[in-house]
């Protein structure tokens, strides 16, 4: 897994902890969920190359691997595959930020909510209303790691004799669930 608990614990992804979300739960929607948005964001066979490539620091080793693994910032003169026709610049500050937006809008989105024998409640606060996910500005971390997701895939579109297995699968910016 590129993500631990500890990728939460401060910062702009922190995730506050108590009895209700505790580090056993942050880890099983890591294990839940980040397998999928890698699947989703290479396609399976080049997710499977990409993650046999990771070392012993849990970094990938190949340069291929590494360029879309880190921060990626290029300026292109193409139309844009699955976006903005004029954009301009390859923007992406990496797939563990990816991932770590995609993860915290998963856990936040759930996090008001708990599943009880009698089925599922909204959790009420002693010294706070609760607010809608909208509200909150949930909805932007999702779609800036949608942001970082499409300029990977750009960026291993137009270097595809690099990426010949790429599968990704296209995805969009929401506004709402």
């Amino acid at each position: 897994m590129i993500l631990t608990k500890e990728d939460f614990k401060e910062g702009k992804f922190l995730i506050p902890q108590n009895e209700n979300l505790c580090d056993t739960q942050i880890e099983r929607y890591i294990e839940r969920y980040e397998k999928r948005y890698l699947m989703d964001l290479l396609g399976v066979e080049l997710y499977n190359l990409f993650i046999a490539d990771f070392g012993v620091d849990n970094l990938p080793i190949n340069p291929i691997y590494v360029k879309i693994y880190e921060e990626l910032y290029e300026d292109i003169e193409r139309n844009f595959w699955c976006m903005c026709n004029n954009k301009k610049q390859i923007q992406s500050r990496g797939i563990k930020s990816m991932l770590q937006g995609f993860l915290f809008f998963e856990i936040m989105r759930d996090f008001p909510n708990a599943r009880t024998l009698t089925g599922p409640v909204r959790r009420k606060s002693e010294n706070a209303d609760n607010i809608e996910n909208s509200q909150f500005g949930l909805y932007a971390f999702y779609n800036e790691s949608i942001s970082d997701y499409k300029n990977i895939q750009y960026y291993i579109k137009t270097n595809l004799e690099t990426y010949p297995i790429f599968n990704g699968i296209c995805k969009k910016v929401t506004s709402w669930f």
